[in-house]
C-alpha cells in the first residue's frame, strides 16, 4: 500500500511539472497571438475537460505527460498567427518558455519552502567521541556543547565546520609558506 501511495505522489509531482511546463508554452504563444487548440494534461483519448476561448482544456486517459496543440498550417484569422507564420525568434521563445517556466517554478518553490519553513541548523553538540581520538585526548566528551573556536563564538554546527575549515586552510598555507 505504501508503494502505491508513493507511485501516486510521483505521478502527481510529474503532472504538476508537466502542467507548469505546458502552461509556459501556452502563455508565451498567447502573448504572440498564436491560438491554442488543445491543452491536455495526460496523453491519449480525452476523458473530460472544458472549452474556453477556443481552447480545449482537458484531462486525458494516460496520467503522465501532456501537451499544448498550437495552431499550425495557417489555421488562423487575420488577428492571430500560427506557428508556421510567426518569426523564428518568436517560435524559439515559445519553445523555450516550457523549460523556463519549470525553472521559475522550482526557484519559487525553494523560496516558498525557505521563507515558510526556514533553514534549520543543528546546535554544536558532540554526539560521540572515539576512544584514543584527538577529541578524547583533548577532554571532549559526548553531549559537550562547543561554544567557541579560536575566540570566535559558535552558535550552529555549520559555523563550527566553517571555523575548522578556515583553521585547516590557514595551517596548510602556513606550512606551504614556511
Amino acid at each position: 500500500m505504501v508503494y502505491l501511495i508513493h507511485l501516486l505522489e510521483a505521478v502527481l509531482a510529474v503532472n504538476l511539472l508537466v502542467l507548469v511546463h505546458e502552461a509556459g508554452h501556452l502563455l508565451v504563444a498567447r502573448a504572440f497571438r498564436v491560438p491554442s487548440l488543445r491543452f491536455s494534461l495526460g496523453l491519449g483519448p480525452r476523458l473530460f475537460g472544458l472549452k474556453y476561448k477556443g481552447t480545449d482544456y482537458c484531462v486525458a486517459a494516460v496520467p503522465i505527460g501532456g501537451f499544448v496543440q498550437l495552431a499550425q498550417g495557417h489555421q488562423h484569422d487575420s488577428h492571430t498567427s500560427c506557428m508556421d507564420c510567426v518569426s523564428t525568434w518568436k517560435r524559439m521563445l515559445i519553445f523555450l518558455a516550457g523549460p523556463a517556466a519549470n525553472l521559475l517554478f522550482v526557484v519559487f518553490l525553494f523560496w516558498l519552502v525557505y521563507s515558510v519553513i526556514g533553514y534549520r541548523d543543528h546546535e554544536p553538540v558532540v554526539a560521540a567521541v572515539a576512544p584514543g581520538s584527538a577529541e578524547a585526548i583533548a577532554g571532549i566528551e559526548p553531549e559537550d556543547r562547543i561554544l567557541q573556536v579560536d575566540g570566535r563564538r559558535i552558535i550552529t554546527w555549520s559555523q563550527l565546520v566553517l571555523a575548522f575549515e578556515k583553521e585547516y586552510i590557514y595551517l596548510i598555507i602556513r606550512k606551504l609558506c614556511s
